[in-house]
């Protein structure tokens, strides 16, 4: 399965005052959600993320058994658009 490359908005500094922002990109996978189960981050390291972190990561493991969601989130600024 081969997981969409989803974007967000996200601040550049969460402390400062201002409206500047960046796409955050980030992977779900929730083929193994149930209602009411628990939701698994994984938070990538220095460049770019691949969906394999949201499938083949041992949260993904731990979602397969909880009934969980896993969220892969890629480190600011890396990866492409």
């Amino acid at each position: 399965m081969d997981l969409p490359k989803l974007w967000f908005d996200q601040k550049v500094n969460h402390k400062a005052c201002s409206d500047k922002t960046f796409k955050q990109c980030y992977f779900m996978n929730h083929q193994y959600y149930k209602k009411g189960g628990p939701a698994f981050l994984f938070i990538g390291r220095e460049g770019e993320l691949s969906s394999k972190w949201a499938q083949l990561s041992i949260l993904n493991k731990a979602a397969e058994k909880h009934g969980g969601v896993v969220f892969a989130l890629e480190h600011r600024y890396y990866g492409k658009l």
